[in-house]
């Protein structure tokens, strides 16, 4: 027996749509490490920055390092290698509660943004007293409380979006409205006979 063209029909239909809207891909890149890592209590500042991610990454990538004066402690650009993203850093930055937070987009063309927040700890004072003319005052707590450990925020694409849910819920209807047909097509001719 041969297939009727109508059925023929839906089955190219149905094939044209899973091929020309294919479902996409859940998973994204996701941060695998990071130095300093998240919470990290570090005896000095960084003299740079690193994220490493499950997948490659592309130019540009965009890093910033804020330290708790908020002053400007970048030197030069990110390097992209691969799936790893560096910033070089200013070194000798103040103690206190810092963050460094990248973007940057991944090789499956999804952006992923991530923030690490650290502490970077006062300098050891010196065990010997030095000789002064006026008394010495008792020295004011430099340390400070140590930054709430926030997990990184993985503003990354971690689920579908919107459009790509309405898509593949379109494919599905339609591809169980294509079978669906097809079996009412068959049934009818058969009970033609």
């Amino acid at each position: 027996m041969r297939p009727l063209p109508s059925l023929r029909l839906l089955a190219a239909t149905a094939l044209t749509l899973l091929v020309v809207h294919p479902v996409p891909a859940a998973a994204h890149a996701g941060l695998v490490d990071s130095d300093p890592e998240q919470g990290e209590r570090l005896a000095e500042a960084p003299s740079v920055v690193t994220f490493e991610f499950t997948e490659a990454m592309s130019e540009p990538a965009y890093v910033a390092v804020t330290p708790p004066d908020g002053s400007d402690v970048l030197v030069g650009t990110p390097v992209v290698d691969g799936t790893t993203v560096r910033q070089r850093v200013r070194p000798g930055g103040p103690a206190g509660a810092w963050t460094t937070a990248v973007r940057a987009v991944s090789s499956d063309g999804h952006p992923v943004t991530v923030e690490i927040a650290f502490t970077v700890a006062a300098p050891a004072r010196s065990a010997e007293p030095t000789a002064s003319a006026e008394p010495a005052e008792p020295p004011a707590s430099e340390e400070p409380e140590p930054a709430t450990p926030v997990e990184p925020s993985a503003q990354e694409d971690d689920g579908w979006s919107t459009t790509e849910v309405v898509v593949a819920a379109a494919i599905g209807v339609g591809a169980a409205a294509v079978a669906v047909a097809a079996v009412l097509v068959v049934r009818r001719r058969r009970a033609a006979r």
